[in-house]
């Protein structure tokens, strides 16, 4: 099985793998390799589309959630990122520290957002 690249017309860079649903992501532990925001073709607000690294797979996440993308654009530092995604009680979206068994699963030195 080859790697599909997602090209959209709005992205300015290239995104490798398959896109994943939000739902298969939470509280999984994720590494963001780039990212960027761009227009959305289906909303007024900014989309995020994160290249991920989960389960050892490249794969692409689109969110419309204004807290995950203000946070990742307010960090200085470049990815590569080592976090997971929460869903508090109010229904937003976070990124959340992974605990120490689930940085042994990327077997590098982390940088968390």
């Amino acid at each position: 099985m080859g790697v599909d690249l997602v090209t959209k017309s709005y992205l300015r860079k290239k995104f490798i793998g398959d896109k994943i649903s939000l739902k298969d992501v939470i509280y999984k532990p994720i590494m963001i390799t780039q990212y960027e925001v761009s227009d959305s073709r289906f909303y007024s607000s900014p989309m995020l589309t994160l290249q991920i690294v989960i389960d050892d797979k490249e794969r692409v996440l689109f969110t419309q959630s204004r807290v995950l993308r203000k946070t990742i654009e307010k960090n200085k530092d470049k990815p590569p990122y080592y976090t997971k995604i929460i869903k508090r009680k109010n229904g937003c979206l976070y990124f959340a520290k992974l605990t120490d068994k689930e940085k042994e699963l990327f077997n590098v030195k982390i940088f968390e957002l």
